[in-house]
């Protein structure tokens, strides 16, 4: 299968995101972590407690901070396997974003926690060229793991530098965003003198 120039990047962004967690998790928990053997599982990690699997962990590397958007988001065939595990597994999706390690551990996805995520049809995906559909976690219901391990540690500085110039842009846009809105509220709410005239 030959890859797009953008998906061999993510790819190898990913791998390297991959190899920090594990790092991270040995140095943090007693279970032991096993990567998946398939390269396109849909799911990364198998946690162990000795020989009992007990776990069912995917991780998301993303050039973005963790509050650039008001959700983050995988894809929707993930949720369908993590929906199938969450009654025998711990199961969480991992974000390591820019500026920390957050997750969203799923145990009642169609029950208690249908309103913490919702579902993104035919989402572009620039990198791929493809449209997919995917799963949006609100960012309120993300868990703060840590901030001692980020997706800028595994970046290198080109990858950095064009991180940091997005999460610019993202910035920049949501505050002409949020200036329109005021401006448009300002336009439907008149003071009382102004009302009255």
């Amino acid at each position: 299968m030959t890859l797009l120039k953008g998906q061999y990047y993510d790819l190898k962004l990913g791998e390297r995101g991959e190899k920090l967690f594990q790092k991270y998790f040995k140095n943090n928990y007693d279970n032991k972590i096993v990567k998946t053997r398939a390269m396109y599982e849909e799911y990364d990690f198998d946690i162990y407690d000795e020989d009992e699997k007990i776990g069912y962990w995917e991780l998301k590397t993303r050039r973005v901070k963790s509050d650039t958007y008001t959700s983050l988001m995988f894809g929707l065939n993930k949720l369908v396997k993590l929906e199938q595990k969450q009654k025998d597994l711990n199961c969480r999706v991992y974000f390591l974003c820019y500026d920390k390690l957050m997750y969203w551990e799923c145990y009642d996805i169609r029950g208690k926690q249908n309103k913490e995520w919702f579902i993104k049809r035919k989402v572009f995906l620039p990198t791929r060229g493809t449209y997919g559909d995917c799963v949006c976690i609100r960012k309120e219901y993300l868990k703060e793991e840590t901030n001692t391990i980020n997706s800028s540690m595994c970046m290198n500085t080109i990858e950095k530098k064009k991180s940091l110039r997005t999460i610019k842009e993202q910035e920049e846009k949501m505050k002409a965003f949020y200036e329109q809105q005021r401006k448009e509220a300002d336009c439907l709410f008149l003071t009382d003198s102004e009302d009255e005239c």
